[in-house]
């Protein structure tokens, strides 16, 4: 379907016209328009209702430029394009002047198009700007009534107010508070507290504006303002924040509560009215302007109350938030005989709480409307605080009574004299309870001392803020802040102290836990990181148990090992708090058993938390006992695995402090423990890998020793055996020669009678004897290595038994040499039977052997008890061993004296390898010609 296009053509040729249409028409459009040949055809038409206006620049009947003047005249707002057989270098520039969109030679009339409809289209975003310019004024327009609204608001009433930037700058202020300091509003708008206040004072108005600015919340506190003549005024400032549309906060504004004549009141009321005239805090009132009940413009506050935004709110009735019709009559009949005093209703929030607000309204003329201001106030957390306050003793009463705070009047003697509900309340007492009652009573008495200082600075006419613990009447403690002033009599005399009491246990409990938390974090953090590197371990070790140990306020933390093997566990480093002792010289090789229930508990990975001993199960009795017996009452526990196998535990002893501490705060401990169980668990991994290396390299010195020893030993018997095995052939060949001779001559008999009854015989002889020798050598062996594989079982062995069967089998021995042995009387010792059979008959059989014939022998087995150490000791007073040759005689295949004893030199290594078998250690002590002592060592956890 075709375009329609409006178009006026203004030319005196007809022919012309027609050639512009076709090239129009040409691109799909419908013409539809007029043609004006004259000036006052063009002043009869509406210009303005047209798209598009073509001009013919060389008209012969009248002027184009005249053409141009006669719209301009008529506000043309249609686009124009001049058309021309000229050039443009040919046309006037006033066309463009006057009035002109574009210029088209009619040579190139294929830009014709393109130019109407961009002139079309440009014309479209003229008019949308010149909309958009329209709504803007009008916008404008209504936000100037607004903020004259606003700033007549601000100026009606008679609280001052003033607005500051972020840099202490007045940006502005009402005439109640130019009026109310004494000057001219332009003396300060541009200035600062300091260049309208003495020092004293703008140091004060500049802290509250930092600390305000730091915490941008509603601010309020009391202090004084000097008027121009230099008169001072006590006043309560309100500030709250300026923020602009980027949601910055740019400033604040603050309006402020002259309380002076209240305070010089109280000198012509009586006592009791006195008692009602100081009030702490007041929150700012919700303002909302409505007319006929319609909501027109509000303050924060009112929007906070209602709990909608100011969207929410605007253009609405206010009777949609008052839910009761009761409230809707009681409003009605206020507005009709035009009340202005307060008076109570319901309102209903967006969360559907209901709330019960005092509302006052006055009239607010602005031009021709009749609206009305409306502060509304909650009367659960607000009383009016203004020239009210002389007007109703019952009104403030009220306002005390209603206080959240605790307020409290006391004589010089601290008697309470006065004491509002909420400060009963605190106190944990009916109301009028208190009265008469002494501080004394109230107060713990290491807080009295506090106290009396404090009244005596009220004396000098000081008022102070302070802390100060309490015992309410349940016997709770609490922490009370307390603004404190001298209260005067009619007299002006400081009679006894008037204050303020604010529990602030929550918020002192906050900044604490935020301390404690703080300090938490960082040790966990230095315990975490302590362990980067394996430099000085055990000083790493103790700190961080001192760490855990200060972070729980426990008794002790230590780190017990534990030694699968033999079923014991010793403390290896311990911190233990101030006036605790140590217990790591008691807990060495402890059995296991007294605390297996922990470990089968830790054995899962899981860190136990014993808040009360008291509460363990009878499964686990003897861990019980033994908590008792240590005086523990509650236990944390970290487990240290190497592997898979427990190898320890962190545990921390009566931690005082725990159950106080947050899930996260716990979490944090648990990483702590953990961190110092992985760094312990890496040590001990790394220790065992590198006993591991020293026992293999031990092993391999020993293979080495074995090796040389064995291929020296057996290669003589085998030299000896090859030698003569070919001496043995030499000898049968011999034979064989003297046999086969077909005569045998006397001296061949002989010969042959020597080789087969002395010559053979002896070579045989020989190597039968190095065959036995490396018989025995490789059964020497044999045995070495079946003792270094055998199990050991362990059992309750009587060793005095034991000695009796050994002794009994050496009883020829013994009695032939004529060897005295004298034996201890053993206990039962818990090991392995067979072996430790072996290496007791081993030591007894040495002794036995290498008696002294030229002295009176005798045998001594004894045994001793050490702290750690069980010890079992063989000696005898024979031939001895030389001093030098002490640290070999344990070698394999060493025999020092083989004239006295036959042997290969491993009794002394099966038996010291025997001992270390069971755990032990064995010792010699010997000297030559004197004897020799064999001592073998076991630790206690044997």
């Amino acid at each position: 379907m075709d375009k329609e296009i409006n178009i006026l053509f203004i030319d005196d040729s007809i022919d012309d016209v027609e050639i512009l249409k076709l090239e129009i028409q040409k691109e799909g459009y419908t013409i539809v328009g007029d043609i004006a040949k004259t000036d006052e055809e063009i002043k009869r038409l509406q210009i303005n209702s047209y798209d598009i206006i073509i001009l013919d620049y060389t008209l012969h009947s009248f002027s184009a430029l005249n053409v141009l003047k006669i719209l301009k005249k008529q506000n043309n707002q249609t686009p124009i394009i001049v058309v021309s057989n000229a050039q443009i270098s040919d046309v006037s520039p006033e066309i463009f002047q006057l009035g002109a969109n574009d210029f088209i030679n009619k040579n190139k009339l294929n830009r014709l198009v393109y130019s109407i409809e961009r002139e079309i289209e440009q014309q479209k975003h003229r008019q949308e700007l010149t909309k958009l310019k329209l709504e803007f004024e009008s916008h404008q327009q209504v936000l100037d009534e607004q903020n004259q609204l606003i700033n007549q608001l601000i100026e009606a009433t008679s609280n001052p107010i003033f607005y500051k930037n972020k840099k202490g700058i007045y940006l502005g202020c009402n005439q109640a508070f130019a009026n109310f300091i004494g000057r001219k509003k332009e003396d300060i708008i541009g200035k600062t507290v300091y260049d309208i206040s003495p020092k004293e004072l703008a140091d004060k108005y500049r802290q509250q504006d930092d600390a305000f600015f730091e915490n941008p919340i509603t601010q309020r506190y009391e202090h004084k303002v000097q008027h121009a003549d230099g008169q001072l005024m006590d006043v309560v400032f309100f500030k709250n924040p300026i923020i602009n549309g980027n949601g910055k906060i740019i400033g604040l504004v603050g309006h402020m509560l002259n309380i002076t004549d209240i305070k010089n009141a109280e000198k012509k009321l009586e006592e009791s009215e006195k008692r009602y005239r100081f009030f702490s805090d007041i929150t700012t009132e919700g303002i909302v302007i409505h007319e006929g009940m319609i909501a027109l413009d509000m303050n924060k506050s009112f929007e906070k109350m209602l709990e909608y935004s100011r969207e929410e709110i605007l253009n609405r009735s206010l009777f949609d938030f008052i839910p009761f019709k009761d409230d809707h009559e009681l409003i009605l009949k206020n507005v009709a005989l035009n009340k202005n005093k307060p008076y109570q209703i319901r309102i209903k929030t967006k969360q559907n709480k209901i709330k019960t607000v005092e509302v006052e309204a006055r009239d607010l003329k602005i031009e021709e409307t009749n609206n009305r201001v409306v502060v509304v106030r909650d009367v659960t957390k607000q009383i009016e605080f203004e020239k009210e306050i002389s007007q109703s003793q019952k009104k403030y009463q009220k306002l005390i009574n209603d206080m959240h705070e605790g307020m409290g009047i006391t004589d010089l003697d601290e008697n309470i004299v006065f004491a509002n509900p909420a400060f009963h309340k605190m106190f944990g007492y009916k109301d009028g309870e208190l009265l008469g009652f002494n501080l004394k009573k109230l107060i713990p008495n290491n807080e009295l001392v506090k106290i009396h200082k404090e009244t005596k600075s009220r004396k000098d006419g000081n008022s102070s803020t302070y802390n100060v613990n309490i015992k309410r009447k349940d016997g709770a403690d609490r922490i009370i802040s307390v603004s404190a002033s001298p209260y005067y009599n009619e007299n002006n005399i400081v009679s006894g102290t008037i204050a303020l009491f604010i529990d602030v246990t929550q918020q002192v409990k906050f900044n604490t836990d935020l301390s404690k938390r703080y300090e938490f974090e960082k040790k966990i953090f230095d315990i975490s990181s302590r362990f980067l590197s394996s430099e000085d371990f055990d000083h790493k070790v103790n700190a961080s148990l001192a760490d855990l140990g200060l972070l729980t306020n426990a008794d002790r933390v230590y780190i017990l090992l534990i030694d699968n093997k033999y079923k014991t566990f010793s403390v290896s480093n311990e911190w233990c708090n101030t006036g605790v002792i140590k217990i790591t010289p008691n807990y060495q090789n402890h059995p296991i058993n007294v605390v297996e229930w922990g470990l089968n508990m830790l054995a899962k990975r899981e860190q136990i938390y014993i808040k009360d001993i008291n509460t363990l199960s009878e499964a686990a009795y003897a861990l019980k006992e033994y908590f008792i017996k240590n005086e523990v009452s509650s236990f944390i526990g970290f487990p240290i695995f190497v592997g898979h196998d427990l190898a320890g535990i962190i545990g921390v002893s009566n931690p005082q402090k725990i159950r106080d501490y947050s899930n996260n705060e716990f979490l944090l401990l648990r990483n702590a423990g953990e961190v110092l169980s992985n760094a312990i668990q890496r040590k001990l991994a790394e220790d065992r890998i590198g006993n591991l290396n020293d026992k293999l390299l031990l092993k391999n010195k020993e293979l080495e020793q074995v090796l040389y020893v064995t291929s020296h030993d057996i290669r003589s018997p085998l030299v000896n055996i090859v030698g003569f095995t070919r001496e043995l052939s030499k000898a049968i060949d011999e034979l064989n020669e003297l046999i086969v001779k077909e005569e045998i001559t006397p001296e061949d008999k002989e010969n042959i009678n020597y080789l087969i009854n002395e010559d053979i015989p002896e070579i045989l002889k020989f190597i039968n004897a190095g065959g036995v020798k490396m018989d025995r050598l490789l059964y020497g062996l044999l045995k070495l290595s079946r003792l270094g594989r055998t199990v050991i079982e362990s059992s309750d062995v009587n060793l005095n038994n034991l000695f009796s069967e050994i002794l009994e089998s050496f009883e020829f021995q013994i009695q032939s040499n004529k060897i005295e042995i004298k034996i201890d009387k053993f206990p039962i010792l818990k090991t392995d039977r067979n072996l430790i059979s072996q290496v007791l008959s081993n030591l007894i059989d040495n002794a036995v052997k290498y008696f002294d014939e030229a002295k009176k022998s005798y045998i001594k087995i004894k045994h001793q008890l050490t702290t750690h150490d069980y010890l079992i000791i063989i000696e005898d007073n024979g031939v001895g061993i030389p001093e030098d040759n002490k640290d070999t005689v344990f070698e394999i295949f060493n025999r020092l004296k083989p004239d006295m004893a036959e042997g290969e030199g491993l009794g002394l290594t099966i038996i010291k390898k025997g001992v270390e078998r069971l755990g032990g250690t064995i010792n010699l002590e010997s000297k030559e010609g004197v004897g020799c002592k064999f001592i073998i060592t076991f630790p206690l956890k044997q």
